[in-house]
């Protein structure tokens, strides 16, 4: 107390700055770490949270397309994701379906795969050094018993696929949400602000938007360009989808 008595009111209004100024970064260091501390202990939700957020504002151009168009919001936001989950279902049976049934005709023919390894003559050479024939009968021969074995295999893929849609099932739940009431939000959040403040930030969410949106939809046309070229090669090569045991 002796110090602010022989201290003039500079130097008490100096201390005063001072200590308020080490508050307010204590303060702010220690909110930080209460909220990185949040997330990672809710670090799931906030990653399904991150996801959603991302694809609602890829879908947010696809709902705004429907609005030019004197749809209401909730309608508009439920044709987009009705739209775009069609696609990435149908996506989703064109790749995975032939991965399960090759897969099994895979199992179900790897015998007559190792006779035909042991039977060529230009594998000859690559059976003996490798002993592929053993390996594929090997394979044949364990890959039921190893599916089956306690029944931990399977369960642990129900759990998987389990896991995964409750996943799936939130992150729609999400993006819905954000979408339906995401702008009204953002609205509410920034007219609290200066309004250069907020047009400055309205500005910057604009430019974020759109690069997001646009890295969306680039990914999704190279991935078609990719998969058209890759069908125009194959048709072209006389690859065929579908082959016997017998071809090899």
């Amino acid at each position: 107390m002796g110090i602010f008595r022989s201290s003039s009111p500079q130097d008490r209004e100096l201390i005063a700055q001072t200590a308020k100024r080490t508050t307010v970064v204590y303060g702010v260091v220690l909110l930080v770490t209460v909220v990185l501390a949040i997330l990672f202990l809710l670090r799931a939700v906030a990653l399904q949270l991150l996801v959603s957020l991302v694809l609602a504002v890829a879908l947010e151009p696809f709902v705004q397309l429907f609005l030019r168009r004197k749809i209401r919001r909730i309608w508009a936001v439920l044709l987009a994701m009705t739209l775009s989950l069609t696609a990435l279902l149908v996506v989703i049976g064109a790749v995975v379906t032939p991965l399960i049934t090759e897969g099994l005709k895979l199992s179900d023919n790897a015998g007559s795969i190792a006779d035909t390894i042991i039977t060529q003559s230009h594998l000859e050479d690559a059976n003996q050094r490798y002993h592929l024939a053993d390996k594929v009968r090997s394979f044949s021969q364990t890959i039921a018993r190893d599916l089956t074995a306690s029944g931990q295999p399977i369960a642990a893929v129900f759990g998987s696929i389990a896991g995964g849609a409750e996943m799936f099932t939130i992150i729609i739940v999400f993006i819905f949400f954000l979408l339906l009431e995401g702008p009204d939000g953002w609205r509410r959040c920034t007219q609290y602000l200066d309004p250069i403040h907020a047009q400055r930030i309205d500005h910057i969410a604009e430019k974020m938007m759109a690069a997001v949106s646009g890295f969306v939809s680039g990914n999704l046309l190279i991935s078609l360009i990719a998969g058209f070229v890759a069908l125009v090669t194959l048709l072209i090569l006389g690859v065929r989808s579908r082959g016997s045991a017998g071809d090899i």
